[in-house]
């Protein structure tokens, strides 16, 4: 602990293999516990008694030590990270550093199942934010479903206050979206089926969005063509494969 106080770049060979030594183990021994713990668990925020000593023992440590052992842990396993998050107060603010995920290979294939299901225990924890993500996707993803997303994003269109929210929502998703760090292969290269197969007059749109989408008009467009605008935009920011 007093050693990690005092990291410099001009540690003596010794020092340094002794502090590499500690981190091996920290991050070992984080490693074990968090894969013991079943995502039920999690929910419930267990903290067994070997992580409390290592909650403890970790306090004395710098922050960029710290954030490396994070990194460290969860390069490999997102499950990891999702076990890890909730067991101190401290891992929880390490574990939202933009850093810790771009250690992982957190877009690929094998992430998909696992990152929809964590939607849904949001929507059913009635976050509307999550429900609108998942209503999205049900539209790229086509079928049955997509038919539910565009009447649910319809509905909620129809109130003032609701309609602030999806563009919030909105804005927030573009962001993800725009600033993601790798390129996604598992995304889409053609654009999903139109939600509306109607003949409706052309809407107006400004920067890309049409101006009664998310305003505070009384009237909307039909469900259909407000999906597809919301489809459209979020489609044009996509990376595309194949082409």
């Amino acid at each position: 602990a007093q050693l990690t106080h005092h990291v410099s770049p001009t540690l003596p060979s010794s020092s340094s293999n002794l502090l590499q030594h500690s981190k091996l183990q920290l991050t070992l021994s984080i490693q074990k516990q968090s894969r013991n713990s079943s995502f039920t668990e999690v929910e419930k925020f267990p903290k067994s008694k070997m992580m409390k000593k290592i909650c403890a023992s970790i306090k004395s440590f710098e922050k960029v030590i710290l954030l490396d052992i994070v990194e460290r842990v969860v390069c490999g396993s997102f499950k990891d990270l999702i076990n890890l998050r909730p067991s101190s107060k401290l891992f929880n603010t390490l574990g939202s550093e933009k850093s810790v995920y771009e250690k992982m290979d957190f877009f690929k294939n094998y992430c998909p199942k696992l990152a929809l299901q964590r939607l849904r225990e949001a929507k059913k924890g009635r976050h509307n934010g999550a429900a609108y993500v998942l209503a999205i996707i049900s539209i790229f993803a086509g079928g049955g479903n997509s038919r539910t997303a565009v009447r649910f994003i319809g509905h909620m269109k129809e109130k003032l206050p609701q309609r602030k929210e999806i563009k919030q929502w909105r804005e927030s998703l573009i962001y993800m979206i725009d600033n993601v760090w790798v390129s996604n292969p598992i995304f889409l290269t053609q654009r999903p089926d139109p939600c509306c197969t109607g003949e409706h007059e052309n809407i107006v749109h400004v920067n890309g969005w049409p101006v009664d989408s998310d305003d505070e008009q009384d009237v909307q467009p039909c469900y259909g063509c407000g999906c597809d605008d919301k489809v459209d935009h979020v489609f044009a920011l996509l990376p595309k494969f194949g082409f």
